[in-house]
């Protein structure tokens, strides 16, 4: 049978206790939120359209010289970070969306009809 050292018990003390931070910092950044439906039909409307614009500008800008620099950079960012929150928050509900050109709104997909 292997006896370990002190030395090598407080190693692995030191070790397991670098995990439980880890897993701690884990925790910490990753949380549940409760909205109604209708909450988060209403925020995914609101990603989806501003992705949408963000993009149409986006292609306005990469034609333009003007548009150089850092303000492309600004918005090059913030459409991206718009864009990976949309997509996320899509992914995570395993729900189809749909736009209602009718209607001007995103929907889950089984309410496209809905025209409230």
């Amino acid at each position: 049978m292997k006896v370990e050292t002190k030395d090598q018990l407080r190693a692995e003390v030191q070790k397991l206790k670098g995990q439980v931070v880890d897993l701690k910092k884990l925790a910490r950044d990753q949380f549940t939120v409760t909205m109604s439906k209708d909450q988060f039909t209403f925020l995914m409307d609101k990603l989806w359209h501003a992705e949408v614009d963000m993009s149409g500008i986006v292609q306005i800008t990469e034609e333009d010289d003007c548009f150089d620099g850092h303000p492309n950079k600004v918005l090059l960012q913030a459409w991206g970070e718009v864009r990976s929150l949309y997509n996320d928050l899509k992914d995570q509900t395993d729900t189809q969306w749909e736009f209602n050109v009718g209607t001007q709104k995103l929907y889950m997909s089984y309410e496209g009809s809905n025209d409230g």
